[in-house]
């Protein structure tokens, strides 16, 4: 059985397709265009770093080229059992998942001893898979390996998205509650704990991942738009800032 998932949706020219076959599962990404090429190309690397830290001692590659040419690629990712669930939920209904998540990050992180400051780029709360074995992040096709930001911007871009849909869901409100504010810096903590530095993105990580992003288009191939974090404003950026220094 194949089925078609995603057909080149987000301007990204990668059709997507669910296979089933006896026992066996997987994600087939397609593609016939050189930026959709170069995307999962990309998408390869991502995981083939991800796979060496997350699962080491795995045998078999998790995401593979099946199919080469010139023009055209073909890749296969083996599909993760477990559950997914919404980030239109909010920082409080996902806390536990997203304390998980955030953890996770911190340890799969730290663990690259190369200092290449690798990026997700799309760390969502719908870019991941728990199960009985934990967290597994999906969706590689925006991964940098250099020049990108410092550790904890994959972390703080899902804190930040978890936030925008709390605040915004019904009557938009320009402060936190108490609830989404223990949460936020909770899991900041958690963050600052496995930094090896603190800097400027530390100290004002709402401002300093919205600059990231949209300073670096690039890295998203001008996709960065789609981005909750974005749509806060000048002023919810300060207070919500000014209150995790006031805080930590």
């Amino acid at each position: 059985m194949i089925k078609l998932i995603r057909n080149c949706s987000h301007n990204n020219e990668v059709a997507t397709f669910y296979f089933e076959k006896n026992q066996e599962k997987a994600i087939i990404k397609v593609s016939s265009t050189q930026p959709g090429i170069e995307e999962i190309k990309q998408e390869v690397e991502g995981w083939r770093w991800y796979q060496s830290r997350r699962y080491p001692n795995s045998k078999k590659e998790l995401c593979e080229i099946i199919d080469r040419k010139k023009n055209y690629i073909k890749i296969k990712i083996q599909y993760i059992e477990g559950c997914k669930e919404e980030y239109s939920k909010g920082i409080q209904k996902n806390a536990v998942l997203t304390t998980n998540i955030i953890q996770h990050y911190c340890d799969i992180w730290q663990g690259d001893k190369e200092n290449t400051h690798p990026c997700h780029g799309d760390l969502s709360i719908v870019n991941v898979i728990s199960n009985k074995d934990g967290i597994h992040i999906i969706d590689w096709e925006h991964f940098s390996l250099n020049g990108t930001p410092p550790f904890g911007f994959d972390a703080y871009n899902l804190l930040f998205e978890q936030l925008w849909f709390s605040m915004k869901k019904g009557k938009e409100r320009k402060y936190p509650n108490n609830g989404e504010r223990d949460i936020l810096l909770d899991n900041i903590r958690i963050i600052r704990a496995a930094s090896t530095e603190f800097s400027e993105f530390h100290a004002r990580p709402l401002f300093s991942v919205q600059k990231f992003i949209r300073t670096n288009p690039k890295l998203w191939k001008d996709q960065n738009y789609r981005f909750p974090v974005l749509l806060f404003d000048k002023e919810e950026i300060a207070i919500i800032d000014d209150m995790i220094r006031a805080h930590i």
